[in-house]
């Protein structure tokens, strides 16, 4: 898999090795299941898989997995409003817009047999830009504010790329499934309890102060020392203080 390295602090068109998506260790991507007779998500095991395509694609593994429940987002006025100013801002900085959300099924004929179809996203672009963005709205003070305020922008850029219809590429349609922030679970690093929210290839991670910081995604999720593979390199996608000044660690 050839997963492109970016810096959310520079245009998509002059990526920087800062961070990346993937990693020798990180090409997995998280889907998890709630148990049906209303158990806690974390009750099960989260088993990590790895991702099929380059995009965003995945197999549907025969094992069934479940989704984690989703962060509803809870707008205020100038929420809504310093995102939509941060989205003109990417557009005008970057000179790129959002890119729309868009999906095509693949299916291949291996020596004679038709693998399981995958579908090809560019759910990775649009994550590019959503952190971008996160990144410049004004730290958060909590860790429910800086959940909520991912949850937030999220929200707004699925909304703008699921509207750019006539940007989507010949042979690709509209992505019906948008990038949520999957409910954060409580953990401890060190005995520095944390929320830990999965996604695709990534982990994002708030403290109490309100301080961020988005990783990418561990092979073995149990037990994971977020603390010290912050000091990896590339590992730290996104770093993003608090109120206080105060980094993550």
């Amino acid at each position: 898999m050839n997963l492109q390295h970016f810096s959310i602090n520079n245009p998509p068109a002059s990526l920087s090795p800062k961070a990346s998506l993937g990693g020798a260790e990180n090409m997995l991507m998280i889907t998890t299941r709630r148990n049906r007779r209303g158990a806690r998500p974390m009750d099960g095991k989260v088993s990590p898989i790895k991702d099929a395509l380059s995009g965003d694609g995945f197999h549907k593994a025969k094992t069934a997995y479940e989704h984690l429940k989703t962060v509803t987002p809870v707008f205020t006025p100038s929420l809504k409003e310093a995102i939509a100013q941060c989205i003109l801002a990417y557009e005008r900085e970057t000179g790129h817009l959002i890119p729309p959300a868009y999906r095509k099924r693949i299916v291949r004929d291996l020596a004679g047999q038709t693998a399981q179809p995958q579908w090809q996203t560019n759910k990775q672009e649009r994550l590019k830009a959503a952190l971008w963005i996160f990144d410049r709205l004004a730290a958060a003070s909590s860790a429910p504010e800086a959940v909520n305020q991912m949850a937030c922008v999220l929200a707004m850029l699925e909304t703008y790329a699921a509207n750019r219809l006539q940007l989507i590429p010949e042979g690709f349609s509209l992505d019906p499934t948008p990038l949520r922030l999957t409910e954060p679970v409580q953990e401890t690093v060190k005995g520095i309890p944390i929320l830990v929210s999965y996604g695709i290839r990534h982990v994002s991670l708030f403290n109490r102060q309100g301080a961020v910081q988005i990783q990418c995604l561990p092979e073995h999720l149990r037990g994971a020392d977020y603390q010290q593979r912050s000091q990896i390199p590339g590992v730290v996608i996104l770093h993003k203080a608090d109120a206080a000044g105060q980094s993550f660690w």
